[in-house]
């Protein structure tokens, strides 16, 4: 992280290089961009764009300067082409949130809500923002953006933008930009800068250089390292002509010749490290002080500073090392491969089996890599190291592994929670094991086969396989063992057999190792059978162990299958409605989903966010959002996943009063219906299935009776005993329905039994994603309470049904009129201003978006919106839509 500094530098001094705990001699102060950006006032989102060696670093550390003279809180966090990942990115915010919360313990279930948490003034720096190629890091990004208070700001540096949808922002004045134009260096600015490293060049020569490099800093940086100590004479000035593309190598040669023989040799030797330590740069130099060389290098600012994620150690710049690495492949390949080698040796030796890999992987050395990955791969497997594990034996070349049976299953169950279970299915057929006869191979092999059955949704195929290796337990291999007991819980879960998956889970749990991985996956399963059995406390308990399960010194652990236990959580954090933390969980776990490709945690993600989105409003993003989840069902050939975005899509448009359209989704369905399956009791369905889909559209546009009368004869199934959860929602359905037929006890009684059973757990949204019909009852209820006798009042349950009165949407048709005057009058009495404001809410605007269509502030939205909620007695932005649709003020 960047050290904030109290003092801010004079006009004309130097400010501190912004990894240096010294400025070096010739880092110019960027005056006039600090300026441009002082005066631009607060804005949300900073961008510092430019190819490299354009100064973006520097600017950004001087901004850091700023921000601290200003008492404004900063962290850093530093992209980098390995931590492309979502695992990658989140762990870097988490420690940056800790570092804003005075060095907190991050909770890596939650960064966004970290950043909420703050509330003291704070800009995050993020650097090589360039390296963000991964659509999910981008979507994190993204989401970063939106979930920012107001309080914060981010300043992105880097070569260029990733995908983040920055249109709206621009054009609502949220994005304040310096380009290459603005970066480069002015004449004046280069002729202090030559001045300031002590270098003489002549006012003729000065124009020359300042037009040849363009203003370009890092090739001013390296031109007056080139010329330093010969002058300006003809020597260089003669070589002007040579192309834009040849300058960097040129000048870094010229460089590398004006250092000692130790130095050139210690820089071009340790450009392969990414982070240098003394002891790790002695193993590959032993006859050099690495220690004094490091500092010497640092003081004459020879492209080395120290790293800002690992302290006492250094790194070289990135341009410099780039070229020291491709100078020392043509000058001596052999070499290069031998450093390598080395730098595996001193990771192994050192415990550190990550780096000592990917060294080896880089030095072609495949037996070295395939010995390490030998040694360690079952280690990382339980540790959950997934991607890396993918990335590593990915790398190694066709038939490296053909002696490997291990580490072939090893890459089967990494490419498994990386690519998917079906491009893991296929590489397990493309494999031979026919021959195999190691029993730590066999008992892999017998656990992967159920799971990856699972995770497809063969479940049939997938029970016989795990009872057919059930049989061979236990194995001698705790750790796979575990696995395979805890996937046959989840077998027994969907398929109804709740008995059998607590036995299950319990043998697991004697039966595992001190596994992060298989710690995550029971807690998930376990989580998963009390969420099914109505205990929702318990579960989020769970679910919230498991995530934390892969973390590893305060950081996110590194395993795409993280996203098993986080969406997990994500629903429960949800269910019990908490919005804010649930929006900013599945802003980290959504795309995680889909890139495990699992069934059930893509639909839960997708609909989550939908609803979110819808009750926010963002009635265009919910459709947008249940689109991409029906793509992902169609593209990946899961015809479930495609029918539940048209479910909840059904769902929507029923909320919205499009009763006909709402039956059509329903009608395209109907042969996908998967609840009479005899594995029908995934997570994702327990509480939204056709059945409850269509007895939904009895109440609001069919025959309320009709629905009763089928919702008490599916309440009656035995199997419901034990699925508490879904219990819960059919019986509250039944109130509605018995409400709108005109029954008022007998939708009292429900509509109580529903209150108890749902105020003793914390269950909101099972009663809110209802929509505006669930109020009149739910104020009937409130009613009964205030006139019921003390002995008989549950103060819990008067709390619940408060706090829902005072949440849900707004009336139904059953509602009485709380605006309390007629179309005609709410016509007269809104401005034509807030008629607009309202229009623009019902297609889904943002207050942002509205802002810039209407030429306001988001303030002046903000007050619109309040007179609009109090005009028609709305207490939600979408219960003022639905008020307003009913009386015809919007389509």
């Amino acid at each position: 992280m960047f050290v904030s500094r109290s003092a801010r530098p004079k006009p004309g001094e130097l400010s501190p290089h912004p990894l240096n705990a010294s400025p070096p001699a010739g880092e110019v102060r960027r005056d006039a961009l600090l300026d441009r950006w002082r005066a631009a006032g607060p804005r949300s989102l900073v961008l510092l764009m430019a190819p490299a060696g354009f100064g973006k670093t520097t600017l950004l550390a001087q901004m850091r300067d700023c921000l601290a003279e200003d008492g404004v809180r900063t962290a850093e966090l530093l992209l980098r082409r390995a931590d492309d990942c979502a695992g990658g990115f989140l762990r870097q915010l988490c420690l940056a949130v800790a570092t804003l919360r005075d060095h907190e313990t991050p909770n890596v279930a939650d960064p966004f809500g970290g950043l909420l948490s703050i509330s003291n003034q704070f800009v995050l720096l993020i650097d090589e923002v360039e390296h963000a190629t991964d659509r999910d890091v981008q979507r994190l990004l993204r989401e970063l953006l939106e979930r920012l208070p107001r309080h914060g700001a981010v300043i992105l540096a880097g070569r260029q933008a990733p995908e983040l949808g920055l249109g709206r922002w621009r054009a609502g004045g949220q994005v304040l930009e310096f380009g290459p134009e603005e970066l480069r260096f002015s004449v004046a600015e280069a002729e202090r800068f030559f001045r300031l490293r002590g270098d003489r060049l002549g006012e003729e020569d000065l124009p020359a250089a300042w037009a040849w490099t363009e203003g370009w800093p890092a090739a001013l940086s390296l031109l007056s390292l080139a010329v330093s100590r010969r002058g300006c004479g003809a020597r260089w000035g003669q070589r002007l002509s040579l192309s834009r593309e040849n300058i960097t190598a040129y000048l870094l040669e010229e460089v590398l010749a004006d250092q000692d023989t130790g130095m050139r040799r210690f820089l071009m030797h340790t450009s392969i490290l990414r982070r240098l330590e003394p002891s790790i740069c002695a193993a590959l130099l032993p006859d050099i002080d690495c220690d004094a060389m490091l500092r010497a290098a640092q003081r004459t600012h020879v492209f080395v500073a120290p790293a800002p994620d690992r302290p006492g150690a250094w790194r070289h710049h990135r341009l410099f090392a780039d070229v020291m690495r491709e100078q020392l492949q043509r000058e001596a390949p052999a070499l290069l491969v031998q450093l390598h080698r080395a730098a595996s040796d001193w990771f192994a030796e050192h415990g550190r089996p990550s780096p000592a890999i990917e060294h080896a992987i880089d030095a072609d050395d495949t037996d070295r890599a395939v010995r390490l990955l030998s040694e360690h791969g079952l280690q990382l497997l339980q540790q959950g190291r997934m991607r890396a594990l993918d990335r590593w034996l990915s790398a190694l070349p066709p038939g490296a592994l053909a002696r490997e049976p291990l580490l072939q299953t090893v890459m089967v169950w990494s490419r498994c929670f990386t690519q998917g279970a079906q491009s893991a299915m296929q590489l397990l057929q493309a494999l031979d094991f026919r021959d195999c006869d190691d029993p730590v191979v066999l008992a892999s092999l017998r656990a992967l086969l159920p799971v990856l059955l699972c995770m497809v949704e063969r479940y049939a195929e997938g029970d016989a396989a795990g009872t057919e290796a059930i049989a061979w337990l236990p194995t001698g291999q705790p750790f796979f063992d575990s696995i395979l007991l805890i996937v046959m819980g989840k077998l027994a879960l969907v398929a109804g057999k709740p008995g059998d998956a607590h036995r299950f889970l319990a043998d697991a749990r004697r039966a595992a190792v001190d596994s992060q991985f298989s710690r995550m996956f029971n807690e998930s399963v376990e989580g998963m059978l009390d969420l099914r059995e109505g205990r929702l406390r318990a579960a989020t308990a769970r679910f919230r162990i498991a995530v934390n399960a892969g973390a590893r010194a305060g950081e996110l652990p590194h395993a795409a299958g993280n996203a098993w236990a986080g969406v997990l959580y994500s629903c429960a954090v949800y269910e019990s409605g908490d919005i804010p933390a649930a929006e900013r969980l599945l802003g980290v776990y959504l795309p995680m989903a889909r890139q495990a490709g699992l069934a059930d945690h893509m639909v839960l993600t997708h609909r989550m966010c939908a609803r979110i989105a819808l009750e926010r409003g963002q009635v265009d993003t919910a459709f947008e959002l249940l689109a991409e989840l029906e793509y992902l069902g169609t593209t990946r050939r899961i015809r479930r996943v495609a029918a539940n975005a048209r479910l909840e899509r059904a769902r929507l448009l029923l909320l919205q009063g499009h009763g006909k359209a709402s039956q059509r989704e329903l009608d395209a369905i109907r042969d996908d219906d998967w609840s009479s399956h005899p594995y029908a009791n995934g997570v994702a369905q327990e509480v939204d299935d056709l059945f409850i889909g269509q007895r939904r559209q009895d109440l609001h546009v069919g025959d309320p009776r009709r629905a009763a009368v089928l919702l008490k004869a599916e309440l009656q199934r035995a199997p419901l005993a034990d699925r508490r959860w879904r219990a819960l929602k059919l019986r509250l359905l039944l109130a509605l329905a018995l409400h709108r037929a005109g029954d008022t006890a007998a939708a009292t009684a429900e509509g109580f039994a529903v209150a108890q059973a749902a105020a003793s757990e914390g269950f909101v949204r099972v009663v809110l994603d209802e929509g505006a019909v669930v109020r009149p009852l739910l104020r009937r209820l409130v009613e009964q309470v205030r006139h019921a006798a003390a002995p008989a009042v549950d103060p819990i349950q008067v709390a619940w049904l408060q706090t829902l009165l005072a949440q849900c949407g707004g009336g139904g048709d059953d509602a009485p009129d709380d605006s309390g005057v007629r179309p005609a009058a709410l016509t007269e009495l809104l401005t034509s201003k807030e008629l607009q404001v309202l229009r623009l809410l019902a297609d889904g605007y943002t207050n942002a978006a509205m802002a810039t269509k209407l030429f306001v502030s988001e303030n002046t939205v903000r007050t619109h919106l309040r007179h609009i909620s109090a005009k028609l007695g709305a207490r939600t932005r979408m219960q003022a839509v639905a008020i307003a649709r009913r009386l015809a003020l919007v389509d």
